[in-house]
């Protein structure tokens, strides 16, 4: 920004989910200082927004942002070929995949599985990413505390594993408090897995 005004270049800035409610409450005191020093200052200045669904459109003019705001949602690759699960198998899969992070819900995910687990014998619940080793530890003591069997932790996966995952099972559950776009609901609608999602992320269409 500051070097597009020193040279009178137009910049268009895509938040990608940063100015959300929910995304600025997470280490809030350095996002405030950063906010107040320079970063304001900056998407002030800006000549355009990207934003990649309406639920950004209108995270970017809550703020008070009045340049132009182009609504572009994020494209993903179809797979070559989608192997459906036989619906007849005996064992079924809940699958979350993405970024193990506090944002996404996955405390509240545990709390509703522990409640669902014995009414589902032969359902298991595969939690796939990373994040912190620490909120990770958490995730587990909670699985242990809440004496849940059928919940397994595994690291990141990319993609053909990705989408062998993905086709691999038979529901995929974004239990998210915000997201700008949500790409893995895309990847998981391509692999025809079914979604259930939270109304923080902007995919209003899965109702129809």
């Amino acid at each position: 920004a500051t070097f597009s005004n020193k040279y009178n270049k137009n910049y268009i800035i895509s938040p990608r989910g940063t100015l959300s409610k929910n995304a600025m409450v997470f280490s809030k005191s350095v996002k405030n200082i950063f906010w107040y020093s320079f970063q304001k200052r900056a998407l002030d200045r800006a000549t355009a927004f990207h934003a990649t669904s309406e639920d950004e459109y209108n995270d970017i003019r809550s703020l008070g942002f009045k340049a132009p705001v182009a609504i572009i949602p994020n494209g993903i690759e179809i797979p070559n070929e989608v192997i459906i699960p036989q619906k007849s198998r005996p064992s079924k899969k809940l699958l979350y995949l993405g970024r193990i992070h506090p944002k996404k819900g996955l405390e509240m995910a545990i709390n509703a599985w522990s409640k669902l687990e014995h009414l589902y014998p032969n359902w298991s619940f595969n939690i796939v990413g990373k994040g912190e080793d620490a909120y990770i530890r958490s995730l587990k003591n909670l699985v242990k505390v809440k004496n849940i069997n059928r919940v397994e932790f595994f690291g990141p996966l990319y993609g053909e594993d990705k989408q062998k995952i993905f086709q691999d099972s038979d529901l995929f559950i974004l239990p998210t408090m915000s997201e700008n776009f949500g790409m893995v609901v895309a990847e998981s609608l391509s692999n025809s897995t079914p979604v259930i999602t939270t109304k923080g992320a902007p995919w209003k269409d899965l109702k129809t």
